[in-house]
């Protein structure tokens, strides 16, 4: 487990785009860094293409 700053930095190394949401994303994953890093590579907040 990481302290909460070293989580948010792991996280921000990885995709800048987490921006200020990253200590809520680092609380939400455990501060744990398979987790952190699972998260920072989720393309969430996309919506899907439609189709059809």
């Amino acid at each position: 487990v990481l302290p909460l700053e070293d989580a948010k930095r792991l996280l921000l190394e990885i995709a800048e785009r987490i921006g200020g949401r990253a200590g809520e994303l680092a609380r939400l994953c455990g501060c744990l860094p398979i987790a952190l890093r699972n998260a920072a590579f989720h393309p969430g907040g996309e919506e899907e293409p439609e189709r059809g």
